[in-house]
């Protein structure tokens, strides 16, 4: 299989401040990762150091970070990742307010 067949790419609004950034991020990763449709296919792999001990569920995709300038440009490439047929997660910035619950 091609090492480029699968990638990771967040685009990440440069506007946001970095905490939020991490935690959007955090929160997107979990999500792609929980609801990719073929698990097997994203190569998550075990690692051993060199004292043997085991870093699990290591991916071995390339992750790319890029920055859009607003949201109407992730709007944008939303809106073409859908129409495209690619598998995407996105977070929003109504999911930053208040709790899970909320």
């Amino acid at each position: 299989m091609d090492e480029l067949t699968h990638k990771f790419v967040a685009v990440l609004n440069k506007k946001i401040p970095i905490p939020n950034l991490m935690n959007s991020l955090g929160h997107m990763a979990a999500g792609l990762g929980g609801s990719a449709p073929n698990l097997e296919e994203m190569r998550f792999d075990s690692y051993f150091d060199k004292d043997g001990g085991e870093h699990k569920s290591i991916s071995d995709n390339p992750f790319i970070i890029l920055s859009a300038d607003n949201s109407n440009q992730i709007r944008s490439l939303r809106l073409e990742l859908i129409n495209a047929g690619i598998h995407f997660v996105d977070f929003t910035s109504t999911m930053t307010v208040g709790t899970y619950l909320q």
